[in-house]
């Protein structure tokens, strides 16, 4: 419901109630999404409505990477559009349920199936990939290598995130899961519990500034690391 609807309900402003939608919000008891509010039972269900049809038509085509969340709402019989469907799928990608490109969506539990083709051009990337482990090839030397258009070997790169073969710390800079799972192995051993810098990570794993600052901030955002201003811990 809008805020609009919820004033001509009760016969208010919305200044009127701005104090009680903030309490609301505060204590948890309503969700707002660019001025459209829903109970937190209610969205919940609502949410689940939206992920089962997107998994039925994920299912039905693993090929298509994305998925238009204005449709999948409208298939489940959903009013989310605009504004504040764009806010519910961002709360829904903080969940770690989605992943989004702006009203674009997938779900992050059912993998990529590549074409063949684009199997056998990932297939000859990777080995440039992995051949270090820190500091990879840009996805220009590596078309360069392979003598490939850039946009390819980008596009491939990008398309192989979503198979669970690559992982993307930049769009300038993508890894094996294996490579990644290695400089964590390194991480702890190096750190164990204690605080460290983003230079002592730098010592630990061999690199440089251009490599380690991303390295750190993915495994921020994955959650492997925590930071607290100029210190990091392993989580």
């Amino acid at each position: 419901m809008f805020t609009a609807e919820v004033c001509e309900i009760l016969n208010k402003s919305s200044q009127d109630l701005g104090t009680s939608f903030e309490s609301l919000l505060s204590e948890g008891r309503l969700h707002s999404f660019a001025g459209f509010w829903m109970v937190p039972e209610t969205f919940d269900k609502a949410a689940q409505r939206f992920l089962e049809e997107l998994r039925r038509q994920q299912t039905a085509d693993l090929r298509v990477v994305y998925f238009d969340a204005e449709e999948i709402a409208k298939a489940a019989q959903l009013p989310w559009q605009g504004k504040p469907l764009q806010r519910i799928v961002s709360l829904l990608e903080t969940r770690g349920v989605l992943r989004i490109d702006q009203l674009n969506v997938r779900l992050t539990d059912l993998t990529l199936e590549l074409t063949p083709r684009q199997t056998e051009l990932l297939a000859r990337a990777m080995p440039f990939v992995k051949e270090n482990p820190v500091n990879v090839l840009s996805p220009a030397e590596i078309a360069r290598a392979l003598v490939v258009p850039i946009p390819a070997i980008s596009e491939i790169l990008r398309l192989g995130t979503f198979a669970d073969k690559t992982i993307e710390v930049t769009d300038q800079m993508y890894y094996s899961p294996e490579q990644i799972a290695a400089i964590q192995q390194t991480m702890r051993e190096a750190f164990g519990k204690r605080p460290f810098t983003a230079s002592e990570a730098r010592q630990a794993l061999g690199t440089s500034r251009k490599y380690i600052i991303p390295i750190l901030e993915h495994l921020d955002r994955v959650g492997f690391t925590k930071r607290n201003e100029d210190l990091r811990t392993l989580a």
